[in-house]
């Protein structure tokens, strides 16, 4: 459980941040090379303003409570060679989703979850040129993200033992279980699909790049703010569907997960102020705003998960 923790969460921002720094340096080359000569006045940058004591007693907070939750018994069953009883389940559309697990979907899930989570370091390295110093890059792409992710990931790990619940796997006979180690009845994991992890870093993800972009780039028009809560949105929507095709999450998992991650994503950032490069507070972004990079970010994630439908 510790290393898919620490795969999912930790090696994930480490091992991407010299190809985002590379894919930033690449996107932005070919964005100023194709913009220079009728760009004459690019779109002002904010930068958000770190309080050092509240920021290390969140991300300190945080990874106790991923600590705690890791340590905190878990109830686990004996699961019969015919599976759980489905007719325990309590909600019919999660009943409903039991039944022919895909491991392709499995896997994919997790490359998934890997896209969506690149996707807000590269934007913020791709939109913030002319910064010097590791400090100030470092900020957006992952002081502030990385705050998100944690406090996604802790919440999800002090509320699986808490809700106790088996995974839809649990509940096939032996036969139809892959043999993967990911649908072994007898480990820790096999109980704590409430909520969904890859849920909540994906949404997590997601929003801040949604609400990140809102606050740093405040002139940057509808277009750009519809687009990226969209598609961060939309491969979030995709990662969470796939998590029930693989008989990993129930629906429910999902859905709840998706809010807690949307919460973390958009609240990080709207407790630091940002600040533009001649030191003025940026405006706050006007309900129009808000409203249509939500509704952005709603369309993404439900055109995410319709097509992981159809394709898995």
């Amino acid at each position: 459980m510790l290393p898919k923790l620490i795969s999912r969460v930790f090696l994930t921002g480490a091992l991407l941040l010299v190809p985002a720094d590379f894919a930033a340096a690449q996107v932005q080359a070919s964005i100023s090379a194709f913009a220079a000569p009728v760009d004459q006045n690019p779109i002002p940058t904010a930068l958000p303003q770190l309080h050092g004591f509240f920021d290390a007693a969140l991300s300190a907070g945080s990874l106790a409570g991923i600590a705690i939750g890791l340590e905190l018994p878990v109830t686990r069953q004996s699961v019969p060679a015919q599976g759980l009883d489905p007719s325990t389940i309590g909600w019919a559309i999660d009943r409903d989703v039991v039944g022919h697990p895909s491991t392709s979907a499995d896997k994919a899930g997790d490359a998934f979850l890997l896209a969506t989570v690149l996707g807000p370091s590269v934007l913020a390295l791709a939109t913030q040129p002319g910064l010097h110093g590791f400090g100030e890059r470092v900020r957006r792409p992952v002081v502030l993200y990385g705050q998100s992710l944690l406090l996604a990931e802790a919440c999800v790990q002090l509320l699986k033992p808490a809700a106790d619940r088996a995974r839809p796997f649990t509940y096939l006979p032996a036969s139809e279980r892959p043999g993967d180690a990911g649908y072994d009845v007898t480990t820790r994991d096999a109980f704590v699909s409430m909520p969904s992890g890859h849920s909540a870093l994906g949404f997590a993800a997601a929003a801040y790049a949604a609400t990140d972009n809102l606050l740093a780039r405040p002139g940057a028009g509808t277009a750009e703010h519809v687009a990226v809560a969209s598609v961060g949105a939309l491969l979030a929507g995709f990662t969470g569907s796939l998590r029930v095709r693989a008989d990993q999450h129930f629906p429910t998992d999902v859905m709840v997960g998706s809010l807690i991650g949307t919460a973390s994503g958009v609240s990080v950032p709207m407790l630091h102020r940002y600040l533009l490069p001649d030191g003025r507070h940026a405006p706050h972004p006007g309900g129009h705003a808000w409203l249509m990079s939500a509704g952005g970010y709603v369309v993404g994630a439900a055109v995410g998960a319709g097509l992981s439908s159809l394709v898995y």
